[in-house]
This record gives structure tokens, C-alpha cells and sequence, in this order.
């Protein structure tokens, strides 16, 4: 049996270990992410409070003066979805696992990129969930550290199977994460402490093969009380940690654990081959659980920002509508201040007023410059400053945009390959689930070819940084062959000798992303490579030389092939040409036969 006390302890713990890095993600909500829900301590009216439908955008921006952080977040989270996952193209391949030698028939090729394309149609699928899942694991990677999304199987559209929709993607909010890390720094422990109503706990007990507290049912049947909410808890946990569970899946890896926190019912208990929860980390120091972001380094900045902001605007308020003084004479009612109005006795009798403003010392101008200043910084810290450099040059040479590239992926890259590490964690997981559900079994839809029987598929990012990251390369590439064919014109051919097209334009299509398909096969690129070479020494023989050839061969085997003599090579006579082209037109006249294809001019 499970221990439904211990795993309740075990997630009060985690949510006492997170309450030192609360604050700031409170801060940073408030001041980056007005839309984003509160993150409590995991009370249960702090749970609840934050499912609320009520906008949060309204309340919090009353306190906002600045927003220059908010369109940081924005910006930074486009640029860094465009470079790593854009929606425009396929951001990863499949290769053989590390010490799996390649296959050189392209079988494997034409494969990985079948069932990579079948990947991509499967998150595109708009009912999968992974866009939204995926873009908000981002944004809270970016602005609070650490994004969580959970995977979960799918069981396909009505009338239509399982593989038509095999996976669900659900984003799940860092306020309700509670996270533990193993010895390495990857989560492998996330107790989920959320809100669901009556009904919907009803229907994830069904499709799970439980059943929710008498409590629940009883709301779920009740139309007045079907949205009634109670807390639930998922655990997913290393099976040692607390020994091993009955049911489904009980040798598996992780166990799952759904249950009624108040009630202390448990609904379901399975087990994982895989971790199901994919968490990003814009930077993670050492092996806890939860990373931090720029936000984080630029809080004080952003908090100085909008504080100076809000006097800038009351600086800016006095200059325009000051404060006024008048004298006290009793001449001179109350001031009507409004256009085209008239206050008796405003002037004296020296024509000067009696009404001046009271001007202190404050300058709009000199803020605004200050508030420039701390904007300046505000964007070096959040990357801000890098892409609009790169929106705004001109026209470049395509060496120039190549050193651009190059230069931008080694400022993201590393931020962009911890993304990736949750990424390659995503594909494991798909991975299980559709080997669970038998999807790679012979005949099945995404079934190997037999070559791949038994082989370690892995991951390939083949993303805009990751082409990036490799144009120093086509850089270096460029440049020799550039050099190559300054020699060439200096009279020294030999020089464009020494390149390997093949390996050229192989690298090429690597770094730049263009699909295998495009290419021939290695057998069949020899092939045609072999035809043409037959074809260019028969036509260097010429029509005269060709017809001398076969004549002299079919003389030879005329005069004893009916007596089974076999001719001496001196009975033949030389025909009156080079002996070395003779020798060439045959040996392309056999290679031509043995590909199958026969000669133009051969037939007579």
C-alpha cells in the first residue's frame, strides 16, 4: 500500500525547501509578468487563489511606472523560441546513439526523417497541447528561471486509434511545483499541489482506473457543485524513495501517485519508465532543483527603474501643473484656473500677478536621462540590446552575416543548450510513450527498417543556434575555397584539386539545414558518376573511332568463334587509331554493360 501520510509530509518539505526563492519569484511576477498567477507558499487558499479567473494584469499594473522589463521578457522569450524551437521549421533530427556507426545506404536517413516528421505532426497537432505547453515552460524559464511541462499519453481521436494522437502536452505552473534534484542536478522528484473541480477529478479518476472520494463524487453529481474545487496532489518520485507500489507499473522506474490531499484518498498509482515532467532552466547552480534567470541578476535594477519612473511622472506632473501661490490681500477671490476664464483681482496695480507658480527644483528633463540611463543597462542585462543590433544593420556580405551568427550564437548558446537538455529529456519521454503503446513494433506505422533493428536512436538539434553555432565552420569553408580559387586564377589548378566537393557541399548541408531527400544516395550518386564517365570516353573516341572498335571486335569473333577457337591477340587487326583511346572506349563500353545501361551508338 501506498503511503499516502508520508508522501503528504514529503510535499510539505519540498514546499518549506522552496519558500527561499519565493520572494523573488513574487517580485518578479509583480514587476515582469503582470499576467502570470501568484506563486504562494502552497497554502491552500494560495493555491486556490491563483486558479482564479480574475485578470491580474489590472491589479498589478496600478503599481507599474516602467515596462521596460515586461517588454524585455517578451522579446527575450520570442527571440529565444525563434533560435532554439521555431514553429517555422523542424528544430531536431534523429542519428544513431554515440558509438553507433553510421549507415552509409541512407536507409537510416530516409527513416529518421519520417518519424521526425511524424513528431512534429504530433506536437503540431493543435488538441496535443504543445505549443502552449512549450511557449509557457519558456516564458517562465526566462522571467522566474525554471518552466514545467508534463507529458502525458494520449488515447487517440474517436474512431481513429491511438496513434492518431498519442501524446498530451500540459503546461503546469511553477507555483504549484514542488521539486527535488538527484545527485546529478536533474529533477527526478515533483510533488504537483493544485486545485481541480469536482468534475474534472471524476474524469481523470475514470480514465484512470480509480475512483475519487465519496466527497468528490458527490459534488461531480451535483450540477450546483460540479465546479467545486479541491486539492489534489500528483507525486512523481523515484521508486526506492518510498518503496515499491501495487499496480500497473509497479517495477517501473518513478512512481505516480494522484490523490486528495484533504480527504487523504488516493485515486490512481502507476509507475514510469521515464520522468513525465520536462523542466527548462535558463541557469542552474549546482544541483538544486529550481534555476534562475536574468530577471533575477536585474530585480534591484528593475525596482530602481520603476520607482524612479513614478517620480519622473510626478516631476514631470509639478512641472506642468504646479503648485500655486497667491497673495493675501482679500482682493482677489479663488483663482478659476480654467481656459478662457476670468479671476478678479489676479493683477495689481503695477500690472504684475498675483498668482505665480511655485516652482521647486525639479527638472522632468534630467529624469528622463537618468531613467535612459538605467533603461540602457536594464536591456544589456536581458539580451535586449543584442537582437535590436541585429534588426538594425544594414545589408551585410554573406561572410559578414556568417561572423554575425557566429558571434551571437556564442553569447546565447549556452543558455540555449540548457534548454536543450529538457528538450533531449522530451524526446526520451515521447520516445517511451509510443514504444508503450507499441507504435514501433513491425508493421506498425513507425516500425525501423530491419537494417535499424536493435540500434540506439538519439537526438540531433538542428536548430537556427545550432546552425549558428557551426558557421565559423562554413566561414573557415568559404575562405579556403576562396583562396583555392585565387591560386587556380594565379595559374596554379592544383589547388582547387585539393578540395573535396562532396565533403563540401556535405557540410553545407548540414550547417545551413537543407533535408537528406535533396541528395543521392552514395550508390546511386556512384552509379551516375560511372555513366557519365563512359559516356565522356565514348564521345572522346568519336563516331569514326567507335564504329572501328566494334567492327575489329566483331571481325575477331567471326573468324573462329563457330569453330570454338578462341582468336590469339595477333589475329586481330589494329585499327588505324590510338591505342590508348581503344583501350579506354572498352573499358567504359564494359562498365556502361555491367551498370545495365547500354552506350548511345552501341546498338548498331
Amino acid at each position: 500500500m501506498t503511503d499516502l501520510a508520508g508522501l503528504a509530509a514529503r510535499a510539505d518539505q519540498l514546499a518549506a525547501a522552496r519558500q527561499p526563492v519565493e520572494s523573488a519569484w513574487r517580485d518578479i511576477t509583480r514587476f515582469v509578468m503582470p499576467t502570470g498567477p501568484d506563486i504562494e507558499t502552497g497554502a491552500a487558499p494560495g493555491i486556490n487563489a491563483w486558479e482564479s479567473a480574475a485578470p491580474k494584469s489590472a491589479e498589478r499594473g496600478r503599481a507599474l511606472y516602467d515596462v521596460t522589463a515586461i517588454v524585455a521578457a517578451d522579446r527575450l522569450t520570442n527571440a529565444m523560441e525563434s533560435l532554439v524551437t521555431p514553429r517555422s521549421e523542424k528544430w531536431h533530427g534523429l542519428t544513431l546513439s554515440g558509438g553507433e556507426s553510421e549507415l552509409d545506404n541512407g536507409e537510416a536517413d530516409e527513416y529518421f526523417e519520417t518519424l521526425t516528421d511524424r513528431l512534429f505532426q504530433m506536437r503540431s497537432d493543435p488538441v496535443s497541447g504543445f505549443t502552449r505547453a512549450h511557449q509557457k515552460a519558456l516564458r517562465s524559464a526566462v522571467t522566474l528561471g525554471t518552466g514545467v511541462y508534463y507529458v502525458d499519453e494520449g488515447f487517440g481521436r474517436p474512431g481513429l486509434g491511438e496513434g492518431s494522437l498519442p501524446l498530451r502536452y500540459v503546461h503546469v505552473p511553477l507555483g504549484q511545483c514542488f521539486m527535488a534534484a538527484d545527485r546529478w542536478g536533474r529533477t527526478d522528484t515533483l510533488f504537483r499541489r493544485y486545485y481541480e473541480s469536482a468534475r474534472n477529478i471524476a474524469a481523470m479518476a475514470k480514465a484512470r482506473g480509480g475512483r475519487p472520494s465519496a466527497q468528490v463524487l458527490e459534488a461531480a453529481n451535483d450540477p450546483k457543485r460540479a465546479e467545486t474545487r479541491f486539492e489534489m496532489v500528483h507525486a512523481v518520485y523515484p521508486r526506492g524513495d518510498f518503496g515499491r507500489i501495487s499496480g500497473l507499473g509497479s517495477d517501473a522506474p518513478f512512481a505516480s501517485v494522484y490523490f486528495e490531499k484533504a480527504a487523504m484518498h488516493k485515486i490512481s498509482e502507476s509507475g514510469y519508465r521515464r520522468f513525465r515532467y520536462v523542466t527548462y532552466h535558463w541557469s542552474q547552480s549546482g544541483t538544486l532543483p529550481y534555476g534562475e534567470s536574468p530577471f533575477h541578476l536585474a530585480l534591484a535594477e528593475i525596482k530602481s527603474l520603476n520607482l524612479m519612473a513614478k517620480n519622473a511622472d510626478e516631476a514631470g506632473l509639478l512641472w506642468v501643473r504646479p503648485p500655486l501661490g497667491t497673495a493675501h490681500d482679500k482682493s482677489m477671490g479663488r483663482p478659476n484656473l480654467n481656459p478662457g476664464k476670468i479671476t478678479v483681482g489676479a493683477i495689481d496695480e503695477n500690472g504684475r500677478q498675483k498668482i505665480q507658480a511655485l516652482r521647486t527644483l525639479e527638472n522632468p528633463s534630467f529624469a528622463q536621462g537618468v531613467l535612459e540611463a538605467k533603461r540602457r543597462d536594464l536591456k544589456e542585462l536581458t539580451y535586449m540590446n543584442l537582437f535590436q543590433v541585429l534588426l538594425e544593420r544594414p545589408v551585410e556580405t554573406a561572410a559578414a552575416v556568417l561572423l554575425r551568427a557566429k558571434e551571437k550564437a556564442e553569447l546565447v548558446g549556452p543558455i540555449g543548450a540548457r534548454i536543450q537538455e529538457g528538450l533531449a529529456h522530451l524526446l526520451d519521454v515521447e520516445f517511451d510513450i509510443l514504444e508503450r503503446k507499441g507504435l514501433f513494433v513491425p508493421g506498425e506505422e513507425l516500425a525501423p527498417p530491419e537494417s535499424l533493428s536493435g540500434r540506439n536512436f538519439a537526438i540531433r538539434f538542428t536548430s537556427p543556434l545550432d546552425r549558428e553555432r557551426r558557421a565559423g565552420e562554413m566561414l573557415a569553408a568559404r575562405e579556403l575555397k576562396e583562396e583555392a580559387v585565387e591560386w587556380a586564377r594565379a595559374g596554379r589548378p592544383e589547388a582547387l584539386e585539393r578540395i573535396d566537393v562532396d565533403a563540401y557541399m556535405d557540410l553545407a548541408r548540414e550547417i545551413k539545414g537543407a533535408p537528406s531527400k535533396l541528395y543521392y544516395r552514395e550508390d546511386e550518386l556512384a552509379q551516375m558518376r560511372e555513366e557519365r564517365r563512359a559516356a565522356e570516353a565514348l564521345s572522346a573516341l568519336g563516331e569514326g573511332g567507335l564504329s572501328q572498335m566494334l567492327a575489329a571486335a566483331a571481325s575477331a569473333a567471326g573468324q573462329d568463334g563457330a569453330a570454338g577457337v578462341i582468336p590469339e591477340p595477333g589475329d586481330v587487326p589494329d585499327p588505324p587509331m590510338d591505342e590508348a583511346a581503344l583501350a579506354e572506349g572498352m573499358a567504359a563500353l564494359a562498365n556502361a554493360e555491367a551498370a545495365g545501361d547500354e552506350p548511345a551508338g552501341a546498338a548498331s
